[in-house]
């Protein structure tokens, strides 16, 4: 067994492994080779938590499984335990806060890897509404997608220190160069090729007439941050259908495709449009990710 802590993910997950794993994961989930049953939620009220969160999952090689608190304490810590699905050995444990933001900014990677066939070979401009953890690992995971060249990068945050800080650290630690705070989400969207809604806003953060008519916007929110218009007319997907299912953010009514089709062929991104992708959280992919760091 191998024990895993954030400074070892830190030194050996690099972006472009964490998002060619994804992108091995939701075709595997596609192919229906991944178990990925929605989040499991236990009380735990006494201790001032409204609850433990499991997610499990697993293929015919590797199960396990991911726990942690939320809403988050003052240690927000998250366990990770991947078994060998043929012996049942524990094969890795990780302790720490990074490998779950970096499984999801890799399974956002793998969103644009499927669907940002139409933007080119050119460079692409990003704006990022956030500045938090989420919003650095969407902005870590992009640097590993394959194809993709990131040109302007525009971060917008009230906390008008968060934004700053978050675009020295996407000069500084991603080399997006380009990378820059704007003064208002407006600024922010106006002309961006991809859209990355990392918030945790109850009401829409933007304006579809903001929106340059074939933009990719990512939520990884409830939904409520985007308008209610842009989802009516736009393309849906998003990793895990079990989670949308189960009311996360759900879009009543609207028909939504799951990277797994995408990845099988059995849905096909239209080349025009907004395209929006709603990260659930794909239940398994923790352990796949850990395990894909064995030697």
């Amino acid at each position: 067994m191998e024990l895993f802590d954030d400074d070892r993910i830190t030194a050996e997950l690099t972006p472009a492994h964490a998002v060619r794993t994804m992108l091995a994961a939701v075709a595997e989930h596609g192919r229906g080779g991944l178990e990925a049953p929605s989040r499991i939620n236990v009380d735990v009220d006494p201790v001032g938590a409204d609850r433990l969160v499991f997610t499990t999952g697993g293929t015919s090689e590797v199960l396990g499984y991911r726990a942690y608190v939320r809403p988050k304490l003052s240690a927000p810590q998250e366990v990770v335990v991947a078994h060998s699905a043929v012996t049942g050995s524990v094969d890795a444990v990780f302790v720490g806060t990074l490998l779950g933001p970096r499984r999801t900014g890799a399974l956002g990677g793998a969103a644009l890897s499927l669907a940002a066939g139409s933007l080119g070979a050119g460079s692409v401009t990003v704006a990022v509404i956030g500045s938090g953890i989420q919003a650095y690992h969407q902005l870590w995971a992009l640097t590993g997608v394959d194809g993709l060249h990131t040109g302007e990068v525009r971060i917008y945050s009230p906390n008008v220190e968060h934004r700053n800080s978050l675009a020295e650290r996407a000069r500084s630690e991603l080399g997006l160069a380009q990378a820059s705070a704007a003064s208002d989400a407006r600024e922010a969207v106006t002309g961006a090729d991809i859209v990355l809604c990392a918030t945790t806003a109850d009401e829409p953060v933007l304006a579809t007439d903001w929106l340059t008519p074939d933009a990719m916007v990512h939520s990884l929110g409830t939904g409520a941050e985007l308008p209610a218009d842009l989802a009516h007319d736009a393309f849906l997907y998003t990793d895990s259908p079990a989670q949308y299912d189960q009311g996360a953010g759900s879009l009543p009514g609207l028909e939504i495709a799951s990277l797994g089709e995408i990845a099988t062929g059995r849905a096909e991104v239209p080349a025009t449009g907004h395209r929006i992708f709603l990260s659930r959280g794909l239940a398994g992919t923790e352990p796949l990710l850990l395990h894909s760091l064995l030697g």
